[in-house]
C-alpha cells in the first residue's frame, strides 16, 4: 500500500508541466516591485529547472488573446512614456527661448 501511494505521488509530480517563461518573469517582476517577500522566500525562482506549473492547462486560443492584449498594453504604456518625455523636453526647450 505504501509503495503504491508513493508511486502515485511520484507520477503526479512528474505529470506537471514547466511554467511559461512569461509567467515566471511576471512573478519575478511582481516580487521586485512589491518587495513583500524576503530573499530566502524567493530563492526558488533562481532554480528554473525545478519550477512547475500547478494550474490546469490553458486554452491555446485564450492564452494567445491574453498575451496579445498584454503586449498591446505594454506597447501603449511605453509609447505614452516616450510621448510624455518628448513633451516635457519640448516644453523645457520653449522655456529656454
Amino acid at each position: 500500500m505504501f509503495i503504491d501511494d508513493f508511486v502515485q505521488s511520484c507520477d503526479k509530480m512528474l505529470s506537471y508541466s514547466s511554467p511559461q517563461l512569461r509567467d515566471v518573469t511576471s512573478l519575478e517582476n511582481w516580487i521586485e516591485r512589491t518587495a513583500c517577500l524576503a530573499r530566502d522566500e524567493t530563492a526558488y525562482l533562481a532554480r528554473k529547472d525545478d519550477l512547475l506549473s500547478i494550474t490546469t492547462p490553458n486554452d491555446d486560443l485564450l492564452v494567445g488573446l491574453e498575451q496579445l492584449c498584454e503586449n498591446g498594453v505594454i506597447a501603449v504604456c511605453k509609447l505614452l512614456k516616450m510621448v510624455c518625455k518628448t513633451r516635457i523636453s519640448l516644453c523645457s526647450l520653449k522655456k529656454l527661448h
